[in-house]
């Protein structure tokens, strides 16, 4: 699809978009604003021309931006991506100047405005048409000190210099040789980008008709963009299950209104559904195929706060409080089956124990977190049929579909075991805040006894309540032995 939205962890909120600007003597900024101007003027959905937009910020302070336009032209392929901050909105920077660009015949440009230093890398090559779109995609990183084939050089220096001076990176990188240029101009270099952009690029966008809505603009773009970046609501059917998820005490007290970071009232989500990755980068042994979401983060939900749902790695901070979520809508709300974790875990254990091994690899951890990985599907598609769902959230929740559990505490002591809890003063729920019985790691004690009367301690302060004690036993602390 021509064009594309990063929708995700925002994706029922109508996001304001804000436009590159232009002005203050920079070239490059005022060619990426006129190419972004004319885009919009044809109605951005251009054949042969791709647009990404990007999305960021938090709570209140979210907007979209333009992240990248590529596409062909009669010379080659081409990027020019917007990666240069232009003004703020609230704590976040709106990256709207055009910062990097590959073009033809062959060279990509990146162009920092903050202290106005310029790369560049020179394709080597004599056929873009036929290595452009390779090249754009590389990364292009140590070439030589990785034994890859030359095919491009390195050159940097300040905007206001006559030259842009090849850079080999202490020899990571391959040096020129014979006729290869070991400068280039710097002023020049820069003025490709916005000669090919005046030049190529709005030129063949000036051969288009204005599309119908272009000049009906408001603070989240024109009609064309409103209309292709709305996103069709999911309503939940009734019925849904009550989830249960974990904040972290610091973002309680944001969703609460109380502490530094709720200040402005700016933040004014509960959950912001960008927590754990499901997957690592990288983490995936058997290349299996997963959800495009699978690399992303979440919050992770459960229809029981007992099972403290989490990524099966990294499950539940301690000092978390629990969260109701009764969702109002199904967009990007996804099921995995965590029992799959175990299941794995298990077939790798014996083979670990077979072969001597006393700890798992990171490919084997890799695996085992691939596996639940496997089973992810959209909320709307899930038959019911996991041993161990669980909810992900890949996007924020606000107050009218999730709300911190609040209420009475109580720190719970046995001989058998100890554990603090709050009983939810608006459902009745009780929910464990921690739990601690005997195990093959923690012992129940005296320290089990402090910890869960620290645990309601703190979460006395979020929630402005004094913690009750029900003590069938006090465990009193060991005296402190020291070997000589």
């Amino acid at each position: 699809m021509p064009v594309t939205f990063d929708n995700e962890e925002h994706a029922l909120k109508q996001q304001p978009f804000v436009w590159p600007r232009s002005g203050g003597g920079n070239i490059l900024s005022d060619a990426g604003a006129a190419l972004v101007k004319e885009l919009s003027r044809v109605g951005w959905d251009v054949p042969g021309i791709d647009v990404k937009f990007w999305t960021s910020g938090k709570g209140k302070n979210v907007f979209r931006t333009v992240y990248s336009i590529s596409g062909e032209t009669p010379e080659g392929p081409f990027r020019i991506s917007f990666n240069n901050p232009q003004e703020s909105r609230g704590r976040y920077r709106a990256l709207t100047g055009l910062g990097e660009a590959t073009i033809p015949p062959g060279i990509e440009v990146r162009y920092y405005n903050d202290d106005t230093t310029v790369t560049a890398e020179l394709y080597l090559g004599a056929d873009w048409k036929r290595d452009g779109k390779a090249f754009i995609d590389a990364s292009r990183v140590n070439s030589k000190l990785r034994g890859e084939p030359k095919t491009y050089l390195k050159y940097k220096g300040k905007l206001h210099d006559r030259e842009l001076k090849h850079d080999s990176d202490l020899g990571r990188e391959y040096s020129p040789e014979g006729d290869e240029p070991r400068t280039l101009d710097a002023k020049g270099t820069v003025r490709m980008v916005a000669d090919f952009i005046h030049g190529k690029l709005i030129p063949i966008l000036g051969q288009m008709p204005t599309a119908p809505g272009a000049d009906d603009i408001d603070e989240y773009g024109d009609a064309n963009l409103r209309r292709l970046a709305a996103v069709e609501r999911i309503e939940a059917p009734e019925g849904f299950p009550v989830l249960y998820a974990w904040a972290e005490i610091n973002d309680a007290y944001r969703a609460m209104g109380r502490g530094a970071s709720a200040s402005d009232g700016s933040d004014d989500y509960v959950l912001s559904g960008s927590g754990a990755r499901l997957v690592a980068f990288g983490d995936n042994p058997h290349r299996a195929k997963l959800h495009p979401r699978a690399h992303d983060g979440f919050t992770y939900a459960a229809t029981d706060p007992a099972a403290r749902a989490g990524q099966v790695v990294h499950g539940v901070r301690d000092e978390s409080v629990p969260v109701e979520i009764r969702l109002k809508h199904l967009n990007e709300v996804y099921v995995v089956d965590n029992a799959r974790y175990a299941t794995v875990r298990n077939e790798l254990g014996r083979k670990m124990e077979t072969e001597g091994r006393d700890r798992f690899t990171n490919a084997e951890v890799a695996l085992m977190v691939t596996a639940v990985a496997e089973t992810m599907v959209p909320v709307t598609e899930y038959d019911g049929s996991f041993s161990e769902p669980t909810f992900l959230i890949g996007r924020e929740l606000h107050a009218d579909e999730a709300r911190i559990m609040r209420g009475p505490l109580k720190v719970h002591v046995t001989e058998e075991r100890v554990r603090t809890t709050v009983t939810d003063e608006e459902s009745g729920v009780e929910v464990a805040l921690c739990d601690f019985t005997d195990s093959e790691w923690r012992k129940v004690g005296y320290w089990a006894q402090r910890d869960a009367a620290r645990m309601a301690e703190r979460v006395s302060d979020l929630f402005g309540v004094e913690p009750t004690l029900d003590l069938e036993h006090e465990f009193q602390k060991p005296a402190q032995t020291f070997a000589l």
